[in-house]
């Protein structure tokens, strides 16, 4: 079989110029928009890992912004806690001095009063007992109550302790001068060597004593021995009394007193239970 050189070279002619016009028209276009589609493909890759990036970074920042205000929150509410326990502890110690400051002024009124009333009956009850005093006295003075005053004052005398008889005795001893026996009437001699007998034989001493009238002196009589002194007046009856009307003041006001201070722990209590 002949070879057709000239059909070979035309083929392989036409096979060249096929190429190249695949390679210009065909190839390369596919190869530059493969090329670009490279190029965008990196491009969006590059943008999409700079926008996971940008969004890493705005997540980590907005997790620490997160946390800087959950600390300060846990902050303000610490401090807000510590402010109300502050606020509640000076609360307690205001309603406190309060309920204690009613209480001492409550107590220093109540002080007040009782010395005012103490100081108000002991005069009205000194008042009123002298006055009767003076008018039964004015109407009874008679020789019958001087005896009567006069027999008073001898059991007193016999009824003194013998601590009390000691110390009269020495003070009739140790006197300088002679012990006086005062009275608002007259003794007559029978009644002065009764009393002479009875407090020499009593206190085992042997004493003179002096007499003496005082029509101004409360009525009874009195025994007045150096610093010592013995009486049986119508005084005695006032301080018995006065006395007996004290203790009835100061147990009434130690109850009203009790029932204040327990007044002013209940109100305290509900102060401080109020502030909490």
């Amino acid at each position: 079989m002949l070879i057709d050189w000239f059909t070979v070279g035309a083929q392989a002619l036409n096979f060249i110029i096929l190429v190249w016009l695949l390679k210009r028209f065909l190839y390369k276009p596919i190869l530059n928009a493969i090329d670009a589609r490279e190029e965008y493909t990196a491009k969006v890759l590059a943008e999409a890992a700079k926008t996971q990036q940008d969004a890493d970074a705005a997540k980590t920042h907005w997790q620490t912004q997160n946390t800087e205000i959950e600390t300060e929150r846990n902050k303000l509410l610490a401090d807000a806690r510590t402010a109300a326990e502050q606020e509640k502890q000076n609360l307690l110690t205001q309603a406190r001095s309060a309920a204690d400051k009613l209480s001492a002024q409550r107590q220093t009124a109540l002080v007040a009063e009782q010395q005012s009333l103490q100081a108000n009956l002991t005069q009205y009850a000194r008042t009123e007992v002298f006055a009767i005093a003076n008018k039964a006295l004015h109407d009874l003075a008679n020789s019958s109550l001087e005896a009567a005053m006069f027999e008073g004052f001898k059991i007193q005398l016999a009824k003194l302790a013998d601590s009390e008889q000691q110390t009269l005795a020495k003070a009739l001893k140790d006197t300088q001068q002679q012990a006086l026996i005062r009275s608002q009437f007259p003794l007559n001699e029978t009644q002065q060597q009764q009393l002479r007998d009875q407090i020499n034989t009593q206190l085992s001493i042997a004493t003179t004593l002096q007499f003496e009238t005082q029509p101004t002196a409360s009525t009874g009589i009195a025994l007045i021995a150096g610093d010592q002194k013995l009486a049986w007046t119508i005084d005695n009856y006032l301080l018995n009394f006065e006395q007996g009307v004290q203790d009835l003041l100061t147990q009434k006001l130690v109850s009203i007193k009790d029932d204040t201070v327990a007044t002013d722990h209940d109100a305290s209590a509900q102060a401080s239970k109020d502030a909490s």
